[in-house]
């Protein structure tokens, strides 16, 4: 998986951080050096770049004096400065590539440029399209009924993961086997066109809702959870309270806000395949770009 996410990150996103895996590469990682350590803990680990959530059975003016007496102290070096990112140019049409690979599987990699984390509005509706369409923390829906159910693939899964100051992505996909790759990607991009033409019936709707309010109370049990959200929230520029907005916005979702989000951010799209053979890609369209052993 790692290595088809990384050749459909690469396709997708063709300038800035996003088209990049967080462990870098062999290469990226041999020439770090402890001055470019040095450097990037003094850009970034700035009193201006850092939140503190702190959630628990603790009184506020406790937590106020164990915050200071250890993060009184804190200086940044100079002014904190954002990161400068490059401009992603926009996705105009759809294009698909193929990597051939050793491994004996297939995986299929379908994404569109989606949505920045203040985008939060769109965010509610995006939540309640990918669990119509692959389930919310627990696997269900469209895609798993139509491809998982006919006994095509291996797993298949969507997400939403929206961007921090620029456009993130909606990505689904999917391991199969290299001669189902042809209907895998047309049932997927079928799916993800039904939504967007005719949108979900009111049962599909009202599941989903339930799905997300339950999947996020469940997940918000713990106080690492909740600290670990409003400190991430607050970061992003959202505010802490973020959460508690984003699921009364869920519950607002209409059938016509879908149709709307989903015809707004799923216009084109990149389909990536990684495969051991490059004759799969026949009969994929458009026509894929091929990739062979060597890269190139």
């Amino acid at each position: 998986m790692g290595e088809a996410e990384r050749f459909f990150r690469e396709n997708l996103f063709l300038k800035g951080p996003y088209g990049m895996m967080p462990i870098g590469t062999t290469a990226s990682v041999a020439r770090l050096t402890r001055d470019d350590l040095v450097r990037f803990h003094r850009r970034y680990v700035h009193p201006l770049n850092v939140k503190v959530a702190i959630f628990g059975d603790v009184e506020t003016a406790e937590a106020e004096r164990l915050a200071r007496r250890y993060l009184g102290a804190f200086r940044g070096q100079g002014a904190f400065r954002p990161p400068r990112q490059a401009l992603e140019p926009p996705l105009i049409d759809s294009r698909t590539a193929l990597k051939v690979s050793r491994k004996q599987g297939a995986v299929v990699f379908i994404g569109a440029h989606g949505l920045a984390v203040n985008d939060v509005n769109d965010r509610a509706t995006v939540a309640v399209i990918d669990t119509i369409l692959s389930g919310y923390g627990y696997p269900r829906g469209w895609l798993h009924a139509a491809l998982r159910g006919a006994g095509l693939v291996y797993v298949v899964h969507a997400y939403n993961q929206p961007g921090v100051g620029r456009p993130g992505a909606f990505i689904a996909y999917a391991r199969c086997q290299p001669a189902r790759v042809k209907d895998v990607s047309r049932i997927m991009l079928e799916n993800v066109r039904r939504i967007a033409i005719s949108g979900a019936s009111a049962d599909e709707i009202a599941t989903a809702k339930t799905l997300i309010v339950t999947s996020e109370r469940l997940w918000k049990q713990k106080n690492e959870s909740e600290a670990t959200v409003a400190a991430l929230n607050e970061l992003f520029g959202v505010g802490h309270a973020y959460d508690r907005m984003f699921l009364q916005r869920v519950r607002r979702v209409t059938n016509v806000d879908i149709k709307r989000v989903a015809r707004k951010y799923f216009r084109h799209y990149v389909l990536t395949v990684t495969a051991p053979d490059a004759k799969i890609a026949d009969g994929v369209r458009p026509k894929p770009r091929i990739v062979g052993l060597d890269g190139r």
